[in-house]
């Protein structure tokens, strides 16, 4: 997240994780407010384990987010969620230890069939202007990064 952008080239920071963080040293704050300034996508390959915060069900990221920032040592655990929405990425979830290569491929192939949209405004001043983007496919999503609110 802290490495220098390329011009031109997209960025993916793949993390493969059961989910429990057991070594981190920055704390979750600290790190979504630096992914907030970097044009990293973070993807989150989460590896089979039981019970942990991160399984397959929806998660209210938004509602998760002001919970983490408020209490962060309570949702650590949980942060990569945060850190995923507001880079723009997905979670992806291997369902056995067999299936983290496909997982992997999987992700990798996510992130390179995306398209980089970008809107310049003609008549409004600089900065960051909320767009709504949406398909005429049904079967497809638009994943965007979010500003910290």
């Amino acid at each position: 997240i802290a490495l220098p952008a390329f011009p031109g080239r997209r960025t993916l920071s793949l993390i493969f994780t059961t989910g429990l963080d057991g070594a981190s040293w920055l704390g979750p704050a600290h790190v979504i407010e630096s992914a907030a300034s970097s044009p990293v996508t973070v993807y989150g390959v989460v590896a089979p384990e039981p019970d942990l915060p991160l399984r397959r069900h929806r998660l209210d990221v938004a509602r998760l987010r002001k919970s983490l920032f408020q209490n962060p040592a309570v949702l650590r655990d949980s942060f990569l969620a945060v850190l995923v929405g507001d880079s723009g990425g997905e979670l992806v979830h291997a369902a056995t230890d067999a299936d983290l290569p496909a997982t992997f491929a999987d992700a990798v192939s996510r992130f390179r069939e995306r398209y980089r949209l970008a809107y310049t405004p003609a008549r409004q001043s600089p900065g960051v202007h909320a767009i709504d983007v949406r398909m005429k496919d049904a079967t497809l999503r638009a994943i965007a990064r979010t500003r910290a609110r």
